[in-house]
């Protein structure tokens, strides 16, 4: 792969005191910091031609800068707006492609609150794109939201958010809606028990809050037979569940099922 520019700008400065976002240490060492200003690069391709566009195909590429042409952020590849765990903006001033990983930082106690990617073109997830988020800041909660990239993501909803943001908690993914992601009440990846009452012909069904979110299924011809059981629509949004029960049917069996 080719790299050529003749109005490419390129500052390096050395600082003793970078944390990498995706260390979990969090511990500082010497690195780079690095400012790119790229009105006009050239790739060049393998079965020769050019096409104008910056290609992170492996290792980071990480600052506050603009870039103006495409950029491809390939299988390998991280972009991470911001330096030195310090959210920050990065514009693109034309089309991303992602098939790479995107990293950023979070704190709310700071005015900008969290990485950005300012892009004017269309922001495309190609496949296996993820987004790993480092929170330095105070404790997250349920309705934070933190708006990742300046607009919707085409394929958003396909990419992954490692991380969790707390214990009981989860993030939703709102990338293929605005571009954001918010923290909202985890589920529960364990199982538990239904509860339940009888009043004449009505039966009553219950199961803890923490597993809000699980569906409730129901079965009526076989037990054993996996072919028979179905999701009662409504049920991963309430813990209860209220059924009149029929003479008719002496073997209708429930249970939960994880999302």
């Amino acid at each position: 792969q080719n790299v050529e520019s003749s109005t490419c700008l390129t500052l390096m400065e050395k600082d003793d005191s970078i944390v990498d976002a995706d260390d979990p240490d969090g511990a500082a060492g010497p690195g780079v910091i690095m400012s790119v200003t790229m009105p006009s690069v050239e790739v060049g391709t393998v079965g020769g031609g050019t096409t104008n566009a910056t290609m992170v195909a492996s290792g980071k590429l990480a600052g506050v800068c603009t870039i103006a042409d495409v950029v491809n952020v390939l299988s390998g590849g991280t972009l991470s707006p911001g330096t030195n765990n310090v959210p920050g903006t990065l514009t693109i001033n034309n089309n991303l492609d992602l098939s790479g990983a995107v990293a950023v930082t979070l704190n709310k106690s700071l005015a900008q609150s969290n990485s950005l990617l300012v892009v004017s073109g269309i922001i495309t997830n190609s496949g296996g794109a993820s987004v790993s988020v480092n929170n330095v800041g105070p404790t997250l909660a349920v309705g934070n939201s933190f708006m990742l990239f300046s607009q919707a993501v085409s394929n958003g909803a396909a990419m992954s958010i490692t991380s969790a943001p707390g214990a009981g908690l989860a993030w939703q993914n709102n990338l293929e809606v605005d571009g954001s992601i918010s923290v909202v009440t985890g589920i529960a990846s364990y199982p538990t028990n239904i509860s339940y009452s009888v009043n004449g012909g009505t039966l009553a069904l219950t199961w803890p809050a923490t597993h809000l979110g699980w569906y409730a299924q129901s079965n009526s011809v076989n037990l054993a037979d996996t072919n028979y059981w179905f999701d009662i629509s409504g049920s991963q949004s309430v813990t209860n569940l209220v059924t009149t029960m029929g003479p008719g049917q002496t073997n209708v069996f429930y249970r939960l099922r994880k999302p």
